[in-house]
């Protein structure tokens, strides 16, 4: 059985509503198993930005049973079963782009570092 996660960024959405979800999909029957809001950056209600900017999931990685998920400034931590592991981010960090987890290191791409 094939599974897929996807994430999407929804552009416009008002700072109450989510700003993206993130897909648990069963590829061979074609169906959608999940869709949950994806945690919001502490920086979201600071972004007038309609196209994206911080809001969204921006990256995820599986290693193992462990789950990684990234939003703008944090890296997500969970086990198999969706409960939270722990969150990742540094102040120098931001506007993380895509996550790498290879069992022993979470690699990140980030693009404001300089902020």
């Amino acid at each position: 059985m094939a599974r897929l996660l996807v994430s999407t960024v929804r552009r416009h959405s008002p700072a109450n509503e989510p700003s993206g979800y993130l897909y648990a999909i069963d590829w061979d029957r074609r169906e959608i198993l999940r869709r949950i809001p994806i945690i919001e950056t502490l920086h979201r209600a600071h972004d007038p930005n309609a196209r994206g900017g911080v809001r969204g999931a921006k990256g995820i990685s599986i290693s193992g049973s462990e789950v990684c998920i990234a939003n703008f400034s944090h890296i997500l931590r969970f086990d198999s079963k969706w409960n939270p592991l722990g969150a990742i981010t540094n102040r120098s960090c931001s506007s993380i782009h895509d996550i790498e987890h290879d069992g022993r290191s979470i690699w990140a791409a980030s693009s404001r570092n300089d902020v």
